[in-house]
């Protein structure tokens, strides 16, 4: 009994924001084109990082994700947190940061 209730709560869903700092600042000075490429690149790079997890990302509004994603895998992903800011700074020439990265709700 005690292996499935582990198990139930390993497997409960969690809601998470993904906040991408000095996007507005960036789209004033480079334009809607390079925003637009910027966003694709985004969009692929979440769900690359998503892809084995068990877990969907969404964009929200232009700097605003939003992500579901199994109890387990919300606990590797914490610990990871810094891999991914790296890899949105390599995205793009501009200083693109994680401004927030948060879980916001756990079922």
């Amino acid at each position: 009994m005690a292996r499935l209730t582990e198990l139930y709560k390993q497997r409960r869903l969690a809601v998470g924001e993904i906040v991408i700092d000095n996007y507005d600042e960036i789209f004033q000075m480079n334009g809607e084109a390079v925003m637009n490429q910027v966003q694709v690149e985004l969009s692929k790079l979440f769900d690359e990082w998503l892809k084995d997890r068990h877990a969907i990302v969404k964009r929200l509004v232009r700097e605003r994700y939003i992500f579901i994603i199994e109890k387990r895998h919300l606990d590797v992903i914490k610990n990871e947190k810094f891999d991914l800011l790296e890899k949105v700074k390599k995205i793009s020439p501009f200083q693109f940061s994680l401004y927030n990265f948060v879980v916001v709700f756990e079922f």
